[in-house]
């Protein structure tokens, strides 16, 4: 082990950058405490919450499909850069920019 990586022996919660669970909740020395003795007495299975896999939905229905298509490489780079200049992702962008056209076109 080098010294830049320290292993989990050398881990302090109270002196280290404090880190947090998937909730946000603090992980401290009592956080773990409370983990460990749940890990010894045992997890009943039946009980466990089902892990979410994949990104949050978009929609109310909890289901958001995929829609792929090419772009020429100068499209696709200046998308890019009005995202960047918004504060936005490539995807946002797409989908504000397909969102507007259905709208107009529901209108005319």
């Amino acid at each position: 082990m080098t010294a830049e990586t320290p292993d989990d022996a050398d881990y302090d919660p109270t002196v280290d950058e404090l880190l947090h669970d998937t909730r946000g909740i603090p992980i401290d020395a009592e956080y773990i405490d409370r983990l460990s003795r749940e890990a010894e007495v045992g997890y009943d299975v039946e009980q466990l919450a089902p892990a979410r896999v994949g990104r949050p939905s978009l929609s109310e229905a909890g289901d958001s499909p995929q829609v792929r298509f090419r772009l020429p490489a100068d499209t696709r780079a200046e998308a890019a850069e009005l995202a960047a200049r918004e504060g936005k992702t490539l995807s946002q962008l797409a989908r504000d920019a397909l969102a507007a056209y259905v709208n107009a076109r529901r209108s005319a």
